[in-house]
């Protein structure tokens, strides 16, 4: 099992596709090559090949048999899709709400329910008992059983590197090597949830620049500066469970540059004026009590939903509400809709938020496992582990072309040091001194404290 990494992930890495793409995620390999001599792979699934899109131009170069194979490729994602249809419904209507609350200083928010679904179902594999039981929960299972048929078909639906569109689900755990992992897991994890497991000496920053490297690779670049402030490992890490997703598709109709020109956003602390984005073309309005909304279609890769709430209503009134989530879920034939000329007016947008996991978690109720009651055992025998980070990042951009994307969620399990036996209370309830001190050991500052008001 321990064959030494001699290639930087061949196998996970592929080249991205689509439109607008900053940074290929397929480059940079061999310059990783030298931060690999203490890192070891234990299990490297690899990424199916799938058929080209087939590109038409004027049709002259039309082949049959490549139109074929692809069409068949994109059946089989449908038909995965449709075998978990419903069953992420709880999991979104609890925790989007929630992932969506911007973070503190912001009035923006970005983040993957998708990718931290596929973290969250990861670590409920590892668990046991309750701590599993509160990750089941949330996701809206009640076996992993359950889970890990989704996982699979959810992961077979979305995978897409057909040269036209990327949607890269990736995965790893990266262990210490000093531990001792339950085997039957890893490859559980490997099976359906095609994740690489690496192991290696935590406390070498070469290990970690190993790790912040896989991440931005499968992120395609665009979250570089968010994973390069990433604190690296230290001795009490016994693992990080990551999960990532890099999204790159074009508009079916593409904007024309030549209509793209500043217009005013009023936003909710100022009005700015910012590029926007502009066409006329036939297409369906939808609409609800509260909002309308447009879709905007990319080739052959899903699409973006553009929801507007109407004037006083605010979009985390609609979050809170379930609205958009419950409109979501509706068959085309089941939403208020009318087809007419749209005459669309969106800004250009580059957004990036990264929030603390463990917080948004801790209010669904998932607590267990940040805590020293938290139960890994399905994971290591080891005593004491538990989940004492969880970072989620997200960054979503468009453009005339198109849309690129990228996300990651990082859990780092720790495992927690025996308290001594002996306990004392110190309780500073009366006149003290104190004293700062520099790197020399020399008082900064010193103060008499007589009354504290």
């Amino acid at each position: 099992m321990k064959e030494k990494l001699i290639a930087w992930i061949l196998s996970l890495v592929v080249a991205a596709g689509g439109t607008g793409c900053a940074v290929d995620p397929g480059q940079g390999t061999q310059g990783s090559m030298d931060v690999f001599d203490s890192v070891y792979a234990m299990a490297v699934p690899e990424f199916p090949e799938m058929a080209a899109y087939p590109e038409m131009g004027d049709g002259s170069d039309y082949d049959p048999a490549a139109w074929e194979e692809w069409s068949a490729q994109k059946q089989a994602q449908y038909q995965a899709a449709e075998t978990y249809e419903g069953k992420l419904n709880h999991y979104l209507q609890t925790a989007v709400p929630a992932l969506l609350t911007p973070q503190k200083g912001s009035v923006n928010a970005v983040c993957s329910p998708v990718n931290v679904w596929f973290a969250l179902a990861m670590a409920a594999e590892g668990a046991a008992g309750d701590t599993q039981k509160e990750l089941l929960d949330l996701l809206g299972v009640s076996t992993v059983e359950e889970l890990r048929e989704i996982a699979g078909n959810l992961w077979t639906a979305n995978y897409t590197d057909d040269g036209a569109n990327t949607c890269r689900l990736g995965a790893s755990l990266w262990m210490n090597q000093d531990i001792d992992f339950k085997e039957k897991t890893l490859q559980t994890l490997a099976k359906d949830y095609f994740a690489a497991s690496f192991r290696g000496e935590m406390t070498d920053p070469a290990f970690s620049r190993a790790f912040k490297d896989w991440l931005n690779e499968m992120t395609g670049g665009l979250l570089e500066g968010n994973i390069e402030q990433m604190d690296d490992f230290n001795p009490d890490n016994v693992m990080a469970l990551a999960t990532t997703v890099y999204f790159s598709a074009k508009w079916d109709n593409e904007f024309s540059e030549d209509r793209t020109f500043a217009e005013t956003f009023h936003g909710t602390k100022k009005d700015a004026d910012v590029d926007f984005l502009h066409s006329g073309r036939e297409g369906t309005y939808y609409w609800e009590d509260d909002f309308g909304a447009v879709q905007l279609p990319f080739t052959e890769a899903g699409s973006m939903w553009i929801i507007l709430p109407d004037e006083g209503t605010a979009p985390e009134d609609l979050l809170g509400s379930g609205e958009v989530l419950s409109f979501l879920s509706k068959d085309y034939g089941e939403k208020n809709c009318k087809s007419l000329i749209i005459d669309l007016a969106l800004p250009k947008f580059d957004l990036t938020a990264s929030q603390d996991l463990k917080e948004t978690l801790t209010s669904l109720g998932v607590t267990r496992m940040f805590t020293g009651a938290a139960d890994f055992s399905n994971l290591t025998d080891e005593d004491g582990v538990y989940v004492s980070s969880a970072q989620h990042d997200a960054r979503v951009k468009i453009n005339e072309e198109g849309c690129e994307a990228a996300a990651f969620t990082v859990m780092m399990l720790s495992k927690s040091s025996m308290p001594p036996d002996e306990r004392m209370e110190f309780r500073v309830d009366r006149p003290f001194l104190f004293v700062v001190t520099g790197i020399d050991g020399l008082p900064l500052f010193m103060g008499l404290v007589n009354q504290v008001e």
